[in-house]
C-alpha cells in the first residue's frame, strides 16, 4: 500500500513538472494592448471634446483631427484650425510635435525632453528664452471611461517645469500632463493640471473613424 501511494505521488509530481515546464509557450498573451501605435491613414479621424476650468468655471469646444498627411517620417492631424504634427523615427516611434517625448510607445518613468521657448516680456521688444523640461515620473495600466468607449490604458503622468535664462519674462507656471493611451488609437484622454492659476484642460476622445 506504501509503495502504490508512493508511486501515485511521483507520477503526480511528474505530470505538474511537464505542465508548469510546457504551458507558458502555449498560454495566449491575452494582456491590453497600450503600446502600439495607430495605423493612421489619410482621412483617418478624432473628434475631442476640450474642457477649461478656471477659478471653477468651465468652457467646453469640440475639434475633429482628420489626417491630412502621412508620409515615411511624420504625420500631420489637422483640425481646420489647428494641426498636430508627428515625426516618425527610423526604428517606427512617434514623436510629438511639442515635445520630444514619444507618442508611441508611449514613455516609460525617467524619460524626459528638454527644449527652449521664446517667451515674449511685457515690454514690447523684451523677452527671453526659457528652458522647459518635460520629465515622466509615473506610469500605469489603467481601465479608462471616456465619450468613445472603455479602453484600457497606459497611463503616463508628465511633469513640466520651466526655468528662465534671463529678465523680465512672464511667469510659466510649472504644470502636470497626464496622458491616457490606447494602442492602435492613441490618446483617448488628457488632463493637464496648472496649480498656481487654478486652470485644468481635459480633453477627451468623443469618437474616431479609421479606415479598414
Amino acid at each position: 500500500m506504501q509503495r502504490k501511494l508512493s508511486n501515485l505521488l511521483a507520477l503526480a509530481a511528474f505530470v505538474f513538472g511537464i505542465a508548469g515546464c510546457g504551458g507558458g509557450n502555449d498560454t495566449p498573451d491575452t494582456s491590453p494592448d497600450t503600446s502600439s501605435c495607430p495605423r493612421w491613414r489619410v482621412g483617418d479621424s478624432m473628434t475631442y471634446l476640450k474642457t477649461t476650468t478656471v477659478n471653477n468655471v468651465s468652457t467646453t469646444s469640440s475639434a475633429q483631427f482628420v489626417v491630412t498627411e502621412h508620409t515615411q517620417s511624420s504625420v500631420t492631424l489637422s483640425s481646420g484650425t489647428t494641426a498636430r504634427q508627428f515625426s516618425i523615427t527610423t526604428d517606427g516611434r512617434y514623436m510629438d510635435g511639442i515635445s520630444d517625448l514619444p507618442f508611441c510607445p508611449p514613455p516609460d518613468v525617467g524619460e524626459k525632453d528638454e527644449g527652449l521657448v521664446w517667451v515674449p516680456g511685457p515690454i514690447e521688444g523684451t523677452g527671453d528664452f526659457a528652458l522647459s523640461t518635460y520629465l515622466v515620473t509615473d506610469t500605469s495600466i489603467e481601465s479608462i471611461n471616456v465619450p468613445a468607449s472603455e479602453f484600457t490604458a497606459k497611463k503616463v503622468v508628465v511633469k513640466k517645469t520651466t526655468v528662465y535664462s534671463g529678465n523680465p519674462v512672464p511667469t510659466l507656471p510649472d504644470a502636470t500632463n497626464t496622458r491616457y493611451y490606447v494602442g492602435g488609437i492613441g490618446n483617448v484622454k488628457q488632463v493637464e493640471v496648472t496649480p498656481t492659476t487654478n486652470t485644468t484642460i481635459t480633453e477627451e476622445l468623443t469618437a474616431y473613424s479609421y479606415a479598414p
